[in-house]
């Protein structure tokens, strides 16, 4: 349901695919000089469901591939600590998630003098070692979190004219609900403000 309702948002300009893999998402941009990470940022961090999202590059799954960049990151990176988090998808890929911390982080403290720091990092490089590919990056964002939307069957929300049931509403989304909402009013009796106020 997640993966739909990602795809319901992406724009076809945005993305090329939205696929599960391994436990995560999958969301490949399109390669176009007019796509801002603004408005992308803008599109996830609004979809109930995801508690977090990273922006990655894709590298063949061989450690040198690895290794070289994510030396080009931290050319790109400034910062006193760092910390690196590698996850691996099944037991047969080659690299052990602790072995590819260590020998990374290793390589990285000997290129910069940066601390190692385990706990409270101000970056962390986030590898990800799924199939035949290896995901790299450290631009963690936090997500809207909650429950995908369309889960949980469908409600109806009554808007009046304040702001209470529009937070409702939200809530309601957020814990897995598809809302629609009803609205009364008396025009032409009464004037149409309630109206344009609930739209």
């Amino acid at each position: 349901q997640l993966v739909k309702n990602i795809r319901a948002l992406s724009c076809a300009r945005f993305f090329v695919e939205v696929k599960r893999i391994s436990g995560r998402i999958l969301v490949r941009l399109r390669e176009c000089d007019d796509i801002s990470r603004e408005e992308i940022d803008t599109i996830l961090s609004r979809v109930y469901g995801v508690s977090g999202y990273l922006w990655m590059q894709c590298v063949p799954l061989d450690f040198e591939s690895i290794q070289h960049t994510v030396l080009e990151i931290v050319e790109r990176t400034t910062t006193q600590s760092f910390a690196v988090r590698s996850r691996r998808s099944f037991p047969l890929i080659p690299f052990p998630s602790d072995e590819m911390n260590r020998t990374l982080g290793s390589t990285i403290q000997e290129k910069t003098g940066w601390k190692v720091d385990l706990t409270n990092p101000e970056v962390t490089f986030h590898i990800e070692m799924v199939e035949k590919n290896a995901y790299i990056g450290t631009e963690f964002h936090k997500g809207a979190g909650g429950l995908p939307v369309g889960i949980s069957g469908n409600v109806l929300v009554l808007l009046s004219g304040g702001i209470d049931s529009p937070v409702a509403t939200s809530l309601l989304q957020k814990r897995g609900c598809k809302v629609s909402g009803i609205h009364f009013h008396n025009a032409p009796y009464t004037s149409f403000a309630s109206v344009e106020k609930v739209k």
